[in-house]
C-alpha cells in the first residue's frame, strides 16, 4: 500500500483518528533499528485508505488504516502486511478469503492483485520488500 509499491486511486483525507494514533504508535516502537528517512502521507479510495510513508533499516514501510469496505490494490514488490488493530479479510491470487486479526500477518507477491475486506476500522503495518 506504498505509493511505489501499489498502483491505487488517490483520494480525500479518511476518519479513524483513534485507529490512526495506534498504529502511528506501533511504528514508532516498532525497535531501536528503525531509522526514518522521511515521512509521506497517502490517501486511497475517497480517503477511505490510508497510510503513512516512512524509510525503516528494513527498507521502506507504511502504516495505516482502512475503513470499512472491500478494496482491490496491486503490488509492485512483496508486501509483508501485518494487522495492528482489527480483522481484515485478504484474497490473494489463486486462493480463499482467509482473516486476519491483531497480532496476525499475510505476505503479498510482487507484480499480483489482491483483495482484501474490513467490516470495520482496520489498522495496518506493510514493509515492502524488493
Amino acid at each position: 500500500m506504498n505509493e511505489s509499491c501499489s498502483r491505487l486511486k488517490q483520494g480525500e483525507p479518511a476518519r479513524g483518528a483513534r485507529i490512526w494514533t495506534v498504529a502511528v504508535d506501533f511504528i514508532v516502537r516498532a525497535g531501536e533499528n528503525r531509522h526514518l528517512v522521511g515521512m509521506k502521507h497517502n490517501s486511497y479510495f475517497d480517503g477511505k485508505v490510508q497510510s503513512l510513508a516512512v524509510g525503516t533499516a528494513d527498507g521502506p514501510a507504511t502504516v495505516g488504516v482502512i475503513e470499512p469496505g472491500e478494496y482491490s490494490f496491486g503490488t509492485d514488490c512483496v508486501e509483508h502486511m501485518h494487522v495492528v488493530v482489527g480483522t481484515l479479510k485478504a484474497k490473494l491470487p489463486g486462493g480463499e478469503w482467509q482473516s486476519y486479526a491483531g497480532g496476525q500477518s499475510f505476505v503479498v507477491p510482487a507484480n499480483v492483485r489482491f483483495e482484501v475486506q474490513a467490516a470495520g476500522d482496520v489498522a495496518y503495518l506493510c514493509h515492502y520488500k524488493r
